[in-house]
């Protein structure tokens, strides 16, 4: 008899257990931590990509690892490219918009973007901003036409496994190097005459950071290569446009 009093509070209790257990709503922040997302869609933890200098080999897996732990979320914002973009930090905070996120890596160029493209495929972000190329220029084995057809092949990438999302690419920034001008002339060129294939909206960033003389006005850049917070601001006012 004790037996079966026994098992019946335990049915008992069981039953009780999963009666609560459907009255549990689960917060989908919190679900979101057990969200097991696919390795595959990060680059290797040992990558090497060709031309990038030895400081940037490791900085890109450092930043990789970042993206790891702070991932993209579905319908984010995002802001992929070099030392430039990198360096523009809380870009959420400087566009006032929570969805915004930074991609950028410092060093990084045309070919490391490439082989990131996994982490923007998978989450399909509402709006991509690229701004990549400057650093391909500075070497010499790498021609204007192979960095804007790196670049075209980035939007096409994009486009091809997340169709939703609004691809833009940005002219590459003017420096004050003379002998860049006609490098970063023939990539922006190659953009701008590429838009007929509706695969991206082309924002003429250059047209925003260039004097009289094709070179970067001196109020937009600490260095003649990376921006000032003048700068920033400049590129903020231009984003805006497209986001707001």
């Amino acid at each position: 008899m004790k037996t079966y009093k026994f098992i019946f509070c335990v049915l008992i209790l069981i039953t009780c257990l999963g009666c609560n257990s459907w009255l549990i709503t689960p917060n989908p922040e919190q679900s979101q931590n057990y969200i097991v997302v696919p390795d595959s869609i990060y680059p290797a933890s040992d990558i090497v990509i060709p031309n990038h200098s030895e400081w940037t080999k490791g900085h890109y897996r450092e930043r990789i690892k970042q993206f790891k732990n702070e991932p993209l979320r579905k319908g984010d914002i995002v802001l992929i490219g070099n030392s430039i973009t990198e360096g523009g930090g809380a870009w959420d905070q400087r566009l006032k918009l929570p969805n915004v996120r930074n991609r950028g890596i410092s060093g990084d160029i045309t070919d490391g973007v490439i082989e990131r493209l996994g982490e923007i495929c998978y989450y399909k972000p509402s709006s991509v901003f690229i701004l990549i190329g400057i650093n391909d220029l500075f070497n010499p084995s790498l021609t204007a036409e192979y960095v804007g057809q790196n670049i075209l092949k980035i939007a096409r990438i994009i486009h091809e496994k997340s169709s939703h999302t609004k691809i833009y690419i940005q002219t590459l920034l003017p420096t004050s190097t003379k002998s860049m001008i006609p490098k970063i002339r023939e990539v922006n060129d190659i953009l701008k005459k590429n838009t007929t294939l509706k695969t991206y909206k082309l924002i003429d960033l250059h047209l925003l950071f260039a004097n009289e003389k094709d070179l970067i006005k001196a109020e937009y850049t600490t260095d003649g290569l990376h921006l000032s917070e003048n700068g920033y601001k400049r590129w903020c006012d231009c984003i805006n446009k497209f986001i707001k």
